[in-house]
């Protein structure tokens, strides 16, 4: 009897400490459960596909940085340039290509990278995807800058030359476009006009004037045709230099994607 009296008191003990330690397990895994739900609601409202703050700075970044690497162009542009060479221009242009691009490239890729590391998305499609959208908006501020200052000034000076040659149009001094294809036309005003016109200026006969008159035709021809091909080469050219730059730019967003999400406090 002495020791079931005795033993008692200390199942009991037993008895509320695994009560206490059960009680204890189920609290912290009812904390764990509610934080994780916090982060989700947190990660899902506050953290979503796209933080186009990041967007912004990425896009401030990949200016700054591709005007930074211009300047370092100019300077070893003029640095470089000789003007006691016999062509002292000779592959500047090529240069000047080749160092855009590669500026471009790497002001994107830093954008890139700025934009999905500021984002706080660890999945590496979304910091991808980050990159590309910031390439978009840089390209569109880049486009609207052109537009707007260089072609303000070349508008300014096609103004001026629109104005001279309408007024020489005017005064009868340079055929306008009609008068171009009428002249080509065999029998018309426009092609007999241009006939006396060169045949008193060079004082030639008809037969040589008319040989004139279709060589030019002919050269004009050729010119607007090969335009027309420079044209399609520089869209195409252009084309593939975006798509690589939306390429860089999507992979410093892949490269600066965060290793976890960042979820800011409540």
């Amino acid at each position: 009897m002495a020791d079931e009296t005795y033993d008692r008191p200390i199942n009991q003990e037993e008895a509320r400490h695994r009560e206490r330690a059960m009680a204890a397990e189920i609290e912290a895994r009812e904390r764990e459960t509610d934080r994780a739900i916090a982060a989700a609601e947190s990660w899902g409202m506050r953290f979503r596909r796209i933080s186009w703050g990041a967007v912004f700075a990425g896009v401030v970044v990949a200016l700054v940085v591709h005007l930074m690497l211009s300047i370092l162009g100019i300077a070893i542009g003029a640095t470089a340039f000789d003007p006691t060479q016999p062509n002292p221009w000779a592959g500047l242009g090529i240069g000047t290509a080749i160092w855009f691009i590669i500026s471009s490239l790497i002001a994107l890729f830093v954008g890139g990278w700025v934009a999905a590391r500021l984002s706080g998305v660890a999945r590496r499609g979304d910091a991808a995807l980050h990159g590309i959208v910031t390439w978009g908006l840089a390209t569109l501020v880049s486009a609207y800058l052109l537009t707007t200052a260089v072609g303000g000034l070349i508008g300014g000076t096609v103004g001026i030359l629109g104005g001279t040659i309408q007024g020489a149009v005017a005064s009868g001094g340079m055929p306008s476009r009609q008068q171009l294809k009428d002249v080509t036309q065999a029998g018309s005003p426009a092609r007999e006009a241009a006939i006396q016109a060169i045949m008193s200026q060079r004082n030639v006969d008809r037969a040589k004037a008319e040989a004139i008159l279709d060589q030019n035709i002919a050269q004009a021809t050729q010119a607007a045709e090969t335009a027309s091909e420079k044209l399609g080469q520089a869209a195409f050219w252009t084309f593939i230099g975006l798509l690589v730059a939306a390429l860089a730019a999507a992979f410093g967003g892949w490269m600066g994607r965060p290793r976890e999400p960042v979820l800011l406090p409540a």
